[in-house]
């Protein structure tokens, strides 16, 4: 059984990559997967990083009880899928905001005192993907 944490970014429940998130989720656990969902928008997440936010980022993530349940899912799974449209030719700022926030250290990754570089620490996650979507037909 495959972990994976499904991360998906549209503001309108019926559009067309709300229809590709049902499929996505449907096909991994009929195939195998044990799924969490995290839709960005339907749970009002916060995307912005203030600057209190950021000076914070290189302390461990208690600091930011907000986002105790994202670091939960990012240490839980073995593989994550982004579903988002494309806009602008880039993902939305919704999910940039979401791995601005939560890829932080002794989550993403950790810089040992003295060092000049950072260990990953998501070593878990043995598969990424990402749907961003086209028209196609496919519901």
């Amino acid at each position: 059984m495959t972990k994976t944490l499904v991360i998906y970014v549209h503001p309108v429940e019926g559009s067309f990559n709300s229809c590709v998130r049902n499929v996505v989720v449907e096909h991994l656990s009929k195939h195998d997967h044990e799924v969490r969902l995290r839709d960005l928008y339907a749970e009002n997440f916060d995307p912005f990083l203030s600057a209190t936010e950021r000076d914070l980022h290189h302390t461990p993530p208690t600091t930011r009880p907000e986002l105790v349940r994202d670091v939960e899912y990012l240490r839980w799974c073995e593989a994550i899928v982004f579903i988002y449209p494309t806009w602008w030719s880039g993902l939305p700022a919704m999910l940039k905001g979401w791995i601005d926030r939560t890829w932080m250290n002794e989550v993403a990754w950790v810089l040992p005192a003295g060092a000049n570089t950072i260990r990953p620490q998501l070593t878990n996650i043995r598969r990424l993907v990402a749907v961003y979507a086209r028209l196609i037909k496919i519901c």
